[in-house]
């Protein structure tokens, strides 16, 4: 199943991106897409609307680690992320099992929600 999504931009700057949804094995639903580090910097790019909001600069650079230069899928469940470099060509139009061989051989990464610094927990009240 194929559903457009304008969360990530595409290499193009499309407004609408590369998405495709698949389950693996124990019935999880992922959400699979491509990401381009190039395409990522911070308040340059709209994804909503398609729009660059300013200009590159000579600053205007990205750190990504060694091997995800020129991007990665993302396979996204509501519990797990992984990415998988390079990004294969015309990999959209992959049956769903092919992608999920490329989800099982995928790298784990921190979701989000899990990067964020753990609250304290309340004191017993006396």
């Amino acid at each position: 199943m194929r559903s457009n999504s304008a969360d990530w931009c595409r290499r193009a700057f499309s407004p609408t991106m590369a998405n495709r949804r698949i389950q693996d094995e124990r019935g999880v639903t992922w959400d699979v897409w491509d990401v381009i580090p190039g395409d990522m910097i911070a308040e340059n790019y709209d994804r909503r609307s398609g729009v660059r909001l300013r200009s590159l600069t000579p600053d205007s650079t990205l750190s990504v680690h060694p091997g995800l230069e020129n991007g990665w899928l993302c396979f996204q469940s509501a519990d797990e992320r992984r990415r998988s470099a390079p990004i294969p060509a015309d990999w959209i139009d992959f049956p769903d099992n092919v992608l999920r061989s490329l989800l099982d051989a995928a790298t784990p990464v921190p979701l989000a929600r899990d990067l964020r610094a753990p609250r304290p927990s309340p004191s017993p009240a006396e």
